[in-house]
């Protein structure tokens, strides 16, 4: 239970409730997430906004699973949310679904399916129908079953002997054509963490958060935008997705070092280019 009383508002951010069903974990209330590879930030659900109260169903094991017709075992983990977003924003109390599927081929390679999507809220149909149709992909911005989607990958490998050495990206599309992302913006970084007996890892990451790939029409002020959910991918004006928000760039080099059980130092040095389009939805108004 976690209760924070700040400006005459009284929160319960990370506050949490888990109830074990043989492997299956059903928690109520509100989790903070990190869906990327990175340490850092992760381009479709990120720590960096404040949490929102929803259910969440998990594995609490991972999964081994047979590949027919072969002696491989595939390993995965999932996780599936909903979450309510709050009521002062263009379409009140929106819902905020998501659900990321972890496939492990080996002990160096990890491939993550994500996908999010803003759906319902008042004046928003909430019903079986429009439901199914979120499932399918569906996005149609002219009508009262809109949906806000994001989706992609998120890859990491892990080379060298000991498996120290870190290359990973994370690959994110708004809207969708044939079933696959479009208006992509991406994340690339590499990892070394030192072999001695404190955790160490020195690390550099670059981030795009403008829309790439669109083959017509305006391609600015697309990432975390959309004509129907106005407010856009954010809760209280913080990106859901990436801290930079969307039409940014930023490359950072950090390091990070465990100096005991109860302390840790981490050193960042970054260059930003926020908001390039000076567009005025966004956290970071030029």
């Amino acid at each position: 239970l976690s209760i924070q009383h700040n400006d005459n508002e009284t929160t319960f951010d990370q506050t949490k409730f888990n109830y074990l069903i043989n492997n299956q974990r059903l928690t109520i209330g509100e989790l903070s997430r990190n869906w990327s590879s990175s340490y850092e930030t992760s381009l479709i659900l990120s720590p960096h906004s404040r949490t929102r109260p929803g259910i969440t169903l998990s594995n609490n094991y991972e999964y081994d699973f047979n590949i027919p017709f072969t002696n491989n075992n595939l390993t995965f983990d999932y996780e599936v949310f909903v979450e309510k977003l709050e009521s002062n924003r263009a379409i009140p109390n929106a819902k905020l679904i998501g659900g990321r599927l972890n496939l492990y081929p080996n002990d160096r390679l990890n491939i993550a399916l994500l996908r999010t999507a803003m759906w319902g809220g008042d004046g928003q149909s909430e019903d079986l129908n429009s439901f199914l149709k979120l499932l399918k992909g569906r996005d149609k911005s002219d009508s009262d079953d809109s949906v806000n989607q994001l989706a992609g990958i998120d890859l990491s490998y892990k080379f060298l002997d000991n498996k120290n050495l870190d290359l990973y990206t994370q690959i994110i599309g708004e809207d969708q054509d044939s079933f696959l992302p479009t208006k992509r913006f991406y994340q690339l970084g590499l990892g070394y963490s030192f072999l001695n007996n404190n955790p160490n890892k020195l690390s550099i990451e670059y981030m795009d958060t403008g829309s790439h790939g669109e083959t017509s029409g305006n391609s600015t002020n697309v990432t975390y935008n959309h004509g129907i959910y106005q407010t856009g991918y954010r809760y209280h004006n913080d990106p859901i997705g990436a801290n930079i928000d969307g039409d940014a760039s930023k490359i950072t080099l950090n390091y990070y070092t465990l100096l005991n059980k109860d302390d840790f130092l981490n050193l960042s040095i970054s260059k930003t280019d926020l908001n390039k389009n000076s567009d005025n939805r966004k956290k970071y108004n030029n």
